[in-house]
């Protein structure tokens, strides 16, 4: 009797199943491992050179062209000589505070009625800067006010 290739298939997954070891494993010879093992070694010494050869002439053009850089002449720029404005200032933020501070009276009372010069004019020693129009002294300050109106003898200044 003739068995199928399909009836083949199920007694051998029947064997299986069953805990028994298929009927038939793959037992290959050694020349079939010797071929393999060949194979795998050429393989991996192609994988090997494939990436040290290009690795070898990229480190020889490296090394060429530092040796090449080593023996030309350094590059300079030059600059033609010629006079500039001298600018030497440094712009620092900060704040002025003096260390002794003095107030600034006038010496004379009054109301300026004229201007003479203008800020940043120049002046010559003597030349009028301004006019001063003098105020009534009675009536500039209470004290003196006060001292005017007791010595005309209204008791408003007495006391």
């Amino acid at each position: 009797m003739r068995t199928t290739a399909d009836e083949k298939v199920r007694k051998s997954a029947d064997d299986y199943s069953r805990g028994g070891a298929p009927a038939k494993l793959w037992r290959p010879s050694g020349l079939t491992i010797a071929v393999i093992l060949l194979g795998a070694i050429v393989l991996i010494v192609l994988a090997f050179f494939a990436g040290y050869l290009p690795r070898e002439k990229r480190i020889a053009q490296i090394t060429a062209e530092a040796h090449e850089q080593a023996q030309a002449l350094p590059r300079v720029e030059v600059v033609e000589v010629r006079r500039a404005a001298l600018r030497s200032g440094v712009q620092l933020p900060g704040a002025l505070q003096a260390v002794t501070e003095a107030p600034v009276l006038a010496r004379a009372d009054g109301y300026l009625a004229r201007r003479f010069v203008d800020i940043g004019d120049r002046v010559k020693a003597g030349q009028p800067m301004a006019e001063l129009e003098a105020r009534a002294r009675c009536a500039s300050s209470p004290v003196q006010g006060g001292l005017a109106a007791g010595a005309s003898g209204d008791g408003a200044g007495a006391g």
